[in-house]
Parts: structure tokens; C-alpha cells; sequence
């Protein structure tokens, strides 16, 4: 696991923008995907990377409200490894929009660039 807290120390989730989250039902299991878009400043462009949960243990979020215009942008990611995963976003969808927190407890997580 410590491989992978080093991956996401690589980014800096603030003001990160987000591309897609999604939620998979796989029959038994709820799974989560979160594709992020990091600025490569070498390439002067955007990169795509998917940071996956699951073995989710316990997932909860505050309402969620999204309209046409929204914009969802990582706030802040706080997050540690014990025994198992623990970590909390808080999105943001714009200026003077709706923000809402998720908070998952897995025993799994993997980043993989797209």
C-alpha cells in the first residue's frame, strides 16, 4: 500500500479537476472510480488518470445536486492507510454551486493512467 500513497502523493488534490465519477454495482460489491485530470505542464496539457476504489468496506456522501453547468473539481483529499483505506473528498461544482463530501473506507485502491 505504500506504493500507492506515494502515487497519489504525486498529486496535488486541490482545485483538481474531475472528469467522471462512477459508481459500479457488481453484483455483491460496490466499486468507485474517480478519472482525474492533472495538468502536465511539460505537455502543456491534461492528463487522465483513474484513481479506483473497492473491497469498499463503507461509502457515504452528502447529497448530491448537479446541473447542466456543473464543473466538479477535488477540493481537498484527505486520506491514511492502516489497516484499511480511509479517505474524504470534498467536490466542489463552481463558483457559488453545491459542494459535497464523500467519505470511503476499502481495502483497495489503484491508479492507473489513461
Amino acid at each position: 500500500m505504500e506504493n500507492i500513497l506515494n502515487l497519489l502523493r504525486q498529486y496535488e488534490f486541490h482545485d483538481l479537476c474531475v472528469d467522471k465519477i462512477s459508481f459500479i454495482d457488481n453484483d455483491t460489491k460496490v466499486e468507485l472510480s474517480i478519472i482525474i485530470l492533472p495538468f502536465n505542464e511539460e505537455k502543456d496539457d491534461y492528463d487522465k488518470v483513474e484513481v479506483y476504489f473497492s473491497d469498499i468496506i463503507n461509502l457515504k456522501t452528502t447529497e448530491l445536486h448537479f446541473t447542466k453547468n456543473s464543473c466538479i473539481e477535488i477540493n481537498s483529499f484527505d486520506y491514511k492507510w492502516s489497516e484499511i483505506f480511509i479517505g474524504k473528498f470534498i467536490f466542489t461544482q463552481g463558483f457559488g454551486e453545491s459542494c459535497f463530501l464523500l467519505e470511503i473506507e476499502c481495502g483497495k485502491v489503484e491508479i492507473t493512467e489513461k
